[in-house]
């Protein structure tokens, strides 16, 4: 270990070795400095020579205690607490030397205070400071000018180097703190610059990614328009009605799944499916499909953030078997009809109410594999659902429990 700068440090962060260093140093320059004015003032008649001789032992001691615990946190809280002490008695009871150079050694000491040992710490050490020097200024300093003094060379040799000192670790802590906060800005210069350059990555690779997974909706949606085609071209070679009519189902099945991919597809940002503009356009295309003519008024509102494809695709098919027996079989005694869709969330499930205003004369075919699929579609999303037939209408209410959470 070398004099002015310990070899030894155990402290990895710059803050602590920076500390560790800076009361090393004043504690090091404290023992020659007020070693060599004990000297000085030894023969001399005037008390400074205790002053500094306390001083000193005070300086040794950190300086020792610093060597053998490097607990620099103790060192800091003793000289701001001794050192402040030990000035303000000086001031108030030996009169017979200048004390020019105490009132900036105690600056020095708050300094250190906030320096080493923290702000409220700082702030106490600063106050008690203040109200030390208002006791001096009010009750000891008329008994100073009273006494008659004569300046020795000692005494300006004295209050030379203390303003020195004082100056010079003065100056060395601004540089410090000035140095420490330059380097902690280019840190967060270069952490802001790092962050920068890993955030356009992210989003270049984000960028990427959305490109990927909406071509893969495309994908599928043009395979999904073939499977549609061929179905259709099969459907041509049908000859029963009942066979066309469930080709039929399948195909509106299919378009319903062909149709979110193409959604998806075309939005700008995936993460924001327009759930109520999808339930819309659904439902205008299996009117025109079923009833082309046929006045039938639905109203739909969505109200869901962030539901993913696994949700979308069965939420989808329930209301085209909704909306297509609704179509078939509810309106033909009438000459108008209405159909209300409502989807938001409650907690953390799916409500679905969907309800309209027609007679239901059914068919004897309609209870079988649409309802069946109702029931299937209903189960994947871990939900439920009740039917109520009035002379108003009927009504059904799903209660429906995806995963709101998981990705498309």
């Amino acid at each position: 270990m070398s004099l002015f700068q310990p070899k030894d440090i155990p402290f990895t962060d710059e803050l602590s070795r920076t500390k560790f260093i800076l009361i090393w140093r004043i504690s090091l320059v404290g023992v020659i400095l007020l070693s060599f004015l004990t000297v000085l003032f030894l023969n001399n008649a005037s008390s400074a020579k205790w002053t500094y001789l306390i001083s000193a032992g005070m300086a040794g001691l950190g300086l020792i205690y610093l060597y053998f615990t490097k607990k620099f946190e103790t060192v800091f809280l003793f000289y701001a607490i001794g050192g402040s002490l030990v000035l303000h008695i000086d001031s108030n009871i030996n009169f017979d030397t200048p004390h020019h150079a105490n009132f900036l050694w105690i600056i020095l000491f708050i300094v250190i205070a906030f320096f080493g040992a923290g702000i409220k710490f700082g702030f106490t050490i600063f106050a008690l400071n203040v109200i030390g020097i208002f006791y001096y200024s009010q009750y000891s300093l008329q008994d100073f000018f009273d006494v008659p003094k004569n300046l020795t060379q000692a005494d300006a040799l004295a209050i030379g180097l203390e303003m020195i000192a004082v100056i010079f670790f003065s100056g060395y802590i601004m540089y410090i703190v000035i140095k420490a906060r330059n380097k902690l800005v280019n840190e967060l210069l270069e952490a802001n610059n790092r962050l920068e350059k890993i955030n356009q990555e992210v989003q270049k690779r984000s960028n990427e990614n959305e490109i990927l997974v909406k071509e893969i909706h495309h994908r599928v949606k043009n395979n999904l328009q073939i499977i549609i085609s061929m179905l259709r071209l099969q459907m041509s070679e049908v000859r029963t009605k009942e066979s066309q009519i469930h080709f039929s189902e399948a195909v509106n099945r299919i378009m319903v799944m062909s149709s979110i991919h193409q959604k998806l597809y075309q939005e700008n940002n995936l993460t924001n499916f327009n759930l109520d503009e999808y339930i819309l356009d659904l439902a205008q295309e299996l009117k025109l499909f079923f009833l082309e003519e046929f006045p039938v008024d639905i109203q739909v509102s969505a109200k869901v953030e962030n539901i993913n494809l696994k949700t979308i695709v069965p939420l989808g098919l329930i209301l085209n078997e909704l909306i297509s027996n609704s179509l078939k079989y509810a309106f033909k005694s009438n000459d108008s009809g209405e159909i209300s869709i409502k989807v938001y969330e409650e907690k953390n499930e799916i409500i679905l109410d969907y309800a309209d205003n027609g007679g239901w004369n059914e068919e004897a075919n309609q209870s079988g594999f649409g309802l069946e699929l109702i029931e299937v579609l209903t189960e994947q999303l871990n939900g439920n659902h009740t039917i109520k037939k009035e002379k108003s209408g009927t009504f059904y209410t799903f209660r429906l429990k995806p995963d709101l959470h998981e990705k498309k």
